[in-house]
């Protein structure tokens, strides 16, 4: 897959050239329903862009209102790479982008790609204040001579699956529900950062992620396992903030590996979230710290 943060390159081809654009928060099994219309569309001999944006639109267009996402761009370009597209344009989605027109959003795509086929979700709307709807981008498709191909909602039972349930369902816990509208284990993908070694000094070294920028399940203890280059590790974590050892105002994921070797900082470590334990809980002295945490991790041995 090739990977670009700018739509600066013209490709010119007399196969199918197939373009989808979103931010695709979390990559769920309704995200790979469209990648997979994609696919189906470009064929053996066309071209499949992705269009999708570094930061999520609002950020710019409702900037005093925090909006934590399901998973981080590094994630996100890792779970796109695995339906193998061609291309993928991260760009960012600045004040300018936010004021074009519809018209001349598809303008500027349509000179630099000129594409054949455009697939959009069932909510999808491009250009100033979301004024291209779905009839609004039917007649573009006629100006520009590109088939439009619009998606419906993937249902999962009686649930619509989208990004903002799984938010939903991430914050109260149902992890489970969250994995089965993902199509795949909930995970967070974060760099190791470098902690304040409080883990060492008691016995439980831990490597450190900082996810306040994430929408996070309950803060507590976990079950977890650990994933860099196909390699798995089972691991304990806790999510919160770490009120025994430290002062926070914002949330860290503090893992401690249960067997396997560690990891240096600025490493990309996927942590696969396996079973709740325990909600975190401030203790009053570090042995009963200590104690705690031996008990959760016999029970995951066990």
């Amino acid at each position: 897959m090739k990977f670009s943060t700018k739509l600066s390159e013209h490709y010119v081809s007399n196969d199918p050239i197939v373009v989808t654009i979103g931010f695709f928060d979390g990559f769920h099994l309704g995200h790979k329903h469209l990648f997979n219309k994609l696919s189906q569309i470009k064929g053996q001999t066309g071209y499949s862009y992705v269009i999708t944006f570094s930061n999520h639109p609002n950020t710019v267009l409702k900037p005093d209102t925090p909006f934590p996402l399901i998973s981080s761009n590094e994630h996100r370009i890792e779970l796109i790479k695995e339906e193998r597209v061609d291309s993928l344009i991260m760009l960012p989605f600045t004040e300018e982008l936010k004021e074009l027109s519809p018209d001349e959003f598809i303008s500027e795509l349509y000179d630099k790609l000129a594409f054949t086929d455009l697939v959009i979700g069932p909510d999808s709307t491009i250009g100033k204040n979301k004024e291209g709807n779905f009839e609004l981008i039917t007649l573009l498709s006629k100006k520009y001579s590109f088939k439009l191909h619009k998606l419906d909602f993937l249902k999962s039972g009686p649930l619509t699956i989208s990004s903002s349930l799984i938010r939903q369902k991430i914050i109260e816990g149902n992890l489970e529900l969250v994995s089965k509208l993902l199509g795949r284990p909930y995970s967070i993908c974060a760099q190791v950062e470098e902690g304040e070694q409080k883990g060492h000094q008691i016995g439980f070294p831990t490597l450190n992620f900082e996810v306040d920028q994430l929408s996070l399940p309950p803060c507590g203890v976990y079950k977890v396992f650990t994933i860099k280059d196909k390699k798995k590790q089972l691991a304990i974590a806790n999510l919160g903030f770490a009120p025994s050892v430290k002062d926070r105002s914002s949330p860290i994921l503090e893992v401690h590996l249960l067997e396997g070797t560690s990891y240096t900082y600025g490493d990309q470590i996927e942590i696969v979230f396996e079973e709740f334990l325990r909600g975190e809980k401030k203790f009053h002295s570090v042995d009963e710290l200590k104690e705690q945490i031996s008990k959760d991790i016999q029970s995951i041995k066990t």
